[in-house]
């Protein structure tokens, strides 16, 4: 399936209103199963811009990663 990123923000905001709070890897094999495969970068892009637009909240989650 091919969508434009207009489409893919539309999606990617459905996506995280149905399912609630989810990590990148999630959403990405959440697109792929629905047919969207996208580069993580392209991906990764797209949510920071969503990020700074106010579209998304970013959380950080506590326990990802140690402190050492």
């Amino acid at each position: 399936m091919s969508l434009n990123s207009s489409s893919i923000r539309d999606l990617i905001i459905k996506l995280f209103s149905e399912h609630g709070i989810m990590r990148f890897h999630e959403l990405k094999e959440m697109l792929e199963v629905l047919g969207i495969v996208v580069d993580a970068v392209e991906l990764r892009t797209l949510i920071a811009d969503m990020v700074r637009e106010g579209l998304l909240h970013k959380e950080v989650g506590s326990g990802l990663r140690s402190p050492h």
